[in-house]
């Protein structure tokens, strides 16, 4: 099984001067059996490089021992609209 982040956004509440995104974001991705039971639950995180609009970094998933992916991505960061768009390219 294969999880794959092709667009991945974020939406940025603040005021004042642009946010820093550099860091590890953390989090969960919950999936659904096709008659909407809940499925699997997997572990996410982003390691993010923040530069001027430029973000790059990779992302990992995983699920105990059974399920471990891993990938690399390049994208921009728009500090007018709070958006981050991401594309896979490893």
């Amino acid at each position: 099984m294969r999880i794959s982040l092709t667009i991945f956004s974020f939406f940025i509440i603040g005021v004042g001067t642009a946010q820093d995104l550099t860091g590890i974001w953390r989090g969960i991705i919950e999936t659904q059996s096709l008659t909407g039971m809940q499925g699997d639950r997997y572990q996410f995180e982003v390691q993010i490089n923040h530069q001027n609009t430029t973000v790059t970094g990779v992302t990992y998933s995983y699920k105990e021992i059974s399920f471990y992916g891993k990938s690399a991505f390049t994208g921009t960061f728009s500090t007018a609209t709070g958006k981050m768009v991401l594309e896979e390219n490893k």
